[in-house]
């Protein structure tokens, strides 16, 4: 099963098992400059109880300080291996031990049967696969993903049951 609790975050539970994606859980985002609108699900002690969490890239309304601090430093921690090792920095300065940079469409498999696969695109962004109990789910994020990347991910998983993608850029024009 998964839940989306706002903005890009969202929880999947797979066989007793559970994996958060971009917890941005509490508080502003961008030196408060951003909040959830509509204010995003209740916060409650359950949710920073995972088993693994995944960040797409690097930007703060994905990679959220307050809401990371809030996780055991034990959790498992899957980041997109990019150019630079600025992300897995970020993850350490934060006290996590159990870092993986998982590379460009290679599976890494965790307990309870989840699968996923990082897209990286671009020189900063990914997108991830999530395979469990028959079901795909692509989080596209706010990333970009388009040419190559994209044609490796509807090659490698033919049956995408749900495609979850951001509506709108984090920019005002030409909106």
């Amino acid at each position: 099963s998964f839940r989306i609790l706002g903005h890009a975050c969202m929880l999947i539970e797979n066989d007793g098992h559970r994996i958060l994606i971009d917890p941005w859980l509490i508080g502003s985002s961008y030196w408060r400059s951003w909040w959830h609108f509509p204010k995003s699900i209740e916060v409650t002690p359950d949710l920073f109880d995972v088993d693994a969490i995944y960040i797409t890239h690097g930007h703060f309304d994905h990679f959220h300080y307050p809401s990371l601090r809030k996780f055991k430093s034990s959790v498992k921690i899957l980041i997109a291996r990019f150019i630079t090792d600025r992300m897995r920095a970020g993850v350490e300065s934060l006290g996590f031990r159990d870092i993986v940079e998982m590379r460009h469409g290679v599976p890494h498999r965790l307990e309870g049967g989840l699968k996923l696969c990082s897209y990286q695109h671009g020189f900063d962004d990914s997108a991830v696969v999530v395979e469990g109990s028959g079901t795909t789910i692509l989080n596209l994020n706010d990333s970009h993903v388009t040419g190559l990347a994209l044609r490796q991910i509807l090659k490698r998983h033919p049956k995408i049951d749900f495609l979850l993608r951001s509506h709108a850029p984090a920019q005002g024009y030409p909106i």
